[in-house]
C-alpha cells in the first residue's frame, strides 16, 4: 500500500528517493536520468513509491525502471546505455513481505505570507531564518507520532528538529534545531509540535506547554521563528502565528480527526489499485430533496435532545452547534431514502438528555482536542486581527474537524447588515438540494449581553427552511411550524432576530459543497476500524504507525553491516547493495 523501500541507518528511517528532476513530481521535470537518493520516509513523497514486477523495480506509475550504472542506482527516461537492476530470486521472500509503514511522516512546507499594500511574499522556515524567491522551496518533516518537525541535511545525512526552548515561567523564547532520529519518547518532549485550528493547509502550532509558535514581520529578528504564550500580547514587530503547509498536512488532520469519530470511507484502507474508487457512490443532497414526515421526526427527536436544565459545552461548541452538524450529516448520507432511527451519529437520541455526555462516551479523544481548543481560538494570527475573523476561523476548524469528510466553504462571515442582507439574498439564488449552517451573533433577551446560535438552512424549490436546533421546549408542532419555506431577506432577518426581539451583530453562513476527495483515505486506517458500519470506519483512537493496516508492501531494514555505503554516497547515491 505504502510503496517504500526503507533503509535503517544510524537510528534513522531513510527511503529510496527518485530525482525529482527526473520524475517531475516536486519539482520541473528537467532531467532525463539521474541517481537514486536516500531521503527521509514520507508517506506523500510519490518520489519514494516503487513496483516491483519481474524482479525488476518500477516507478509506482510504471514510468521509470531502476537501473544501474557504474554500480549507481539510477532511474532514467530512456534506458538505452543503462543496466536493468533486477533483483534474484533469493529476494522473494523480502519481495512478497507484508510490512508495516516505518512512520507516519509527512513532507511539508512551514512557511508564512507577508502581504502589504504593493506585494504578497510565501517566506519558507529553514533553521532559524525564512527565506523566499527561487531556490526557497525549503521541505519540512513532519512526524505526527511524536510531533517533531526535521529539516534533512543533505551532506551527512542527518536530521535536526525544531525545538521549544520556553520554560513554563517565560512568556516567550527562541527555537532552536536539535540532532534528531525516530525514537518515539513517552512523553511529549520539548521537540513536539501540534498543529491545531488547522483550516486547509492553515494554522497553529503548539509545543508541548501549549506556547505558540510566532514569528515578526518586521524588525531585525524579521522571520525568526520563537514561542509565545496564548496570553502574550506582542505589540513589537507585527507578530504573526499563521503558518502554511503542504496540502497533505490538511488530508492527514482530516484522516485523524475522522478516524477519532468513525467517518472513514474504508475499513481497511484498500491502497491505490482498487476497484472501489471509482465505484464509490457520490453522497450529496439530490435538488428533489425535501423533509418528509420521516425527516421531521428525525429533525425533531434530534432537536429535543437537549437538557434545559444542564448546558452543555465542549470548547466552543454548544448544543445548537453539535445539533447543527448531526442534522447536516444524517441529511447527507440519507438523502436517498429514509432517515436512520438508530442512536444518532454523534450522540444517543434521547427526549430532553444532555447530548454531550453520550458524546463524550462515545467520542472521548475527539471530545478532548475540541475541550484543548477552547484556549486558543480567540487568539489572533496576527496584531490587529478582529474578533470577527477570529471566530469565522475558528467555527470553520470546528467543522472541518467534525465533519471532515466534507468539502465546506465560507459563504462570508460579516457584521455589517448591508452585507448581512446580501448574504441572505444569495442564499436565495442556489439551486434545491443546497445545504448551509449560519451562525448568528446576536443580543439576549435581557440585551445586555451577545449570545451566538448555530442552525442548519435547506434551499427547496418553496424557499429556505430553517431547521431548529436545541429546541426542548417545542412541541412537535411547533417544530414543524418553523420549517415553513422563507422565500425573502426580511422573513429570515425576522427569524434569526427571534421575531425582531433580538438585535443581530453578525451572521456567518458556511455550505458543504460535496464530498471531500482524500487520497489518504485510500492509504491509512489503524486496526479495529469497523467502527460504525458503512461510511462509518475508525478506531476511535490516535493514529500511529504500529496499528496501521497493511496491504501487499515492500520491506527491508538495511543497516552498515548487511551494505557498506560510504558515508560521503550515503546522502548523494546509493550503491547497489538489493
Amino acid at each position: 500500500m505504502f510503496e517504500r523501500i526503507g533503509f535503517y541507518i544510524n537510528n534513522t528511517w531513510l527511503y529510496l528517493s527518485a530525482p525529482s528532476k527526473v520524475t517531475g513530481y516536486d519539482d520541473e521535470a528537467s532531467e532525463s536520468w539521474n541517481y537514486l537518493k536516500l531521503r527521509p520516509c514520507a508517506i506523500n513523497d510519490k518520489n519514494q513509491c516503487w513496483d516491483i514486477k519481474d524482479n525488476t523495480i518500477y516507478s509506482a506509475d510504471s514510468r521509470f525502471k531502476v537501473v544501474h550504472t557504474k554500480w549507481y542506482a539510477a532511474i532514467a527516461k530512456d534506458t538505452k546505455g543503462f543496466y536493468t537492476h533486477r533483483l534474484t530470486d533469493s529476494m522473494n521472500e523480502w519481495i512478497n513481505t507484508v510490512a508495516k509503514p516505518m512512520n507516519l511522516t509527512i513532507k511539508t512546507i512551514l512557511a508564512w505570507t507577508f502581504v502589504d499594500s504593493s506585494s504578497w511574499s510565501l517566506y519558507y522556515i529553514q533553521n532559524n531564518s525564512s527565506y523566499a524567491g527561487e531556490g526557497a522551496l525549503n521541505y519540512l518533516y513532519y512526524n505526527p507520532e511524536n510531533g517533531h518537525i526535521a529539516q534533512y541535511y543533505n551532506k551527512d545525512g542527518s536530521l535536526y528538529c525544531m525545538q521549544s526552548n520556553q520554560s513554563k515561567g517565560e512568556d516567550w523564547n527562541w527555537v532552536s534545531w536539535q540532532y534528531y532520529d525516530y525514537t518515539i519518547p513517552r512523553n511529549r518532549d520539548s521537540k513536539y509540535w501540534e498543529p491545531f485550528l488547522f483550516t486547509d493547509n492553515e494554522g497553529f502550532l503548539k509545543d508541548y506547554l501549549g506556547n505558540v509558535l510566532t514569528i515578526a514581520q518586521y524588525g531585525a529578528h524579521w522571520g525568526v521563528p520563537y514561542t509565545i504564550k496564548p496570553t502574550y500580547d506582542s505589540t513589537t514587530s507585527a507578530p504573526k502565528s499563521d503558518f502554511v503547509f503542504s496540502k497533505d498536512m490538511d488530508y492527514y488532520n482530516r484522516i485523524a480527526f475522522g478516524n477519532l469519530r468513525d467517518n472513514l470511507e474504508y475499513c481497511p484502507a484498500p491502497g491505490y489499485e482498487s476497484s472501489i474508487i471509482s465505484h464509490r457512490t457520490k453522497r450529496t443532497l439530490p435538488q428533489q430533496f425535501s423533509l418528509t414526515q420521516e425527516w421531521i421526526d428525525r429533525l425533531y427527536s434530534i432537536a429535543t435532545t437537549s437538557n434545559v436544565e444542564e448546558r452543555g459545552l465542549i470548547g466552543i461548541c454548544g448544543v445548537c452547534l453539535l445539533h447543527s452538524y448531526s442534522m447536516i450529516v444524517e441529511m447527507q448520507e440519507y438523502a436517498f431514502g429514509l432517515p436512520p432511527s438508530n442512536r444518532g451519529y454523534f450522540f444517543y437520541i434521547a427526549f430532553h438528555q444532555n447530548p454531550f455526555n453520550s458524546f463524550s462516551s462515545r467520542f472521548p479523544l475527539l471530545a478532548q482536542r475540541l475541550q484543548d481548543s477552547m484556549q486558543f481560538f480567540d487568539l489572533p494570527y496576527l496584531q490587529g486581527e478582529n474578533r470577527l475573523s477570529r471566530y469565522r476561523r475558528s467555527l470553520y476548524a470546528m467543522s472541518l474537524a467534525m465533519l471532515p469528510q466534507y468539502q465546506w466553504y465560507v459563504q462570508n462571515f460579516s457584521d455589517d447588515i448591508s452585507t448581512i442582507r446580501n448574504m441572505i439574498s444569495n442564499l436565495l439564488t442556489y439551486q434545491n438540494g443546497s445545504l448551509f449552517m449560519y451562525v448568528v451573533v446576536r443580543s439576549d433577551s435581557s440585551g445586555t449581553r451577545r449570545t451566538a446560535h448555530a442552525e442548519p438552512i435547506l434551499r427547496t424549490q418553496n424557499g429556505l427552511v430553517i431547521i431548529p436546533t436545541n429546541a426542548p421546549n417545542h412541541t412537535r408542532e411547533q417544530f414543524a411550524s418553523l420549517l415553513n419555506p422563507l422565500t425573502s431577506v426580511d422573513e429570515v432577518l425576522y427569524r434569526l432576530s427571534l421575531e425582531g426581539t433580538r438585535q443581530i451583530y453578525s451572521l456567518g453562513i458556511y455550505q458543504i459543497i460535496g464530498i471531500y476527495e482524500n487520497p489518504l483515505n485510500l492509504m491509512i486506517t489503524q486496526s479495529n476500524c469497523s467502527g460504525d458500519g458503512e461510511h462509518r470506519r475508525g478506531s476511535g483512537t490516535t493514529l500511529i504507525e504500529a496499528n496501521v493496516n497493511n496491504r501487499i508492501g515492500i520491506g527491508l531494514e538495511i543497516d552498515k553491516t548487511y551494505c557498506d555505503l560510504a558515508k560521503n554516497r550515503l546522502a548523494r547515491d546509493i550503491s547497489l547493495c538489493l
